[in-house]
């Protein structure tokens, strides 16, 4: 199983010392669509994001796919 970085979210502070989220997508996102975020080890630099997300990619090679009847026949011998 692979993970694909989905988006970044950085705490960050305005002129008043308020809190707020800054935050970045990596591809479109759909209209009632949810992000789960988990906090990132910035090895200490600070201007990596303290969250992240990310998404599940299938490994292709975990896929099995149905033979068809033409690939079934080139595998024949005769």
């Amino acid at each position: 199983m692979k993970y694909k970085n989905n988006a970044a979210l950085w705490v960050k502070k305005d002129k008043s010392g308020k809190a707020y989220f800054s935050f970045k997508a990596d591809r479109d996102i759909k209209a009632g669509e949810s992000f789960n975020f988990f906090k990132n080890d910035k090895g200490g630099v600070e201007t990596r994001p303290d969250y992240k997300s990310y998404e599940k990619i299938e490994d292709t090679n975990d896929i099995v796919t149905e033979p068809t009847s033409e690939s079934v026949a080139e595998d024949l011998p005769f």
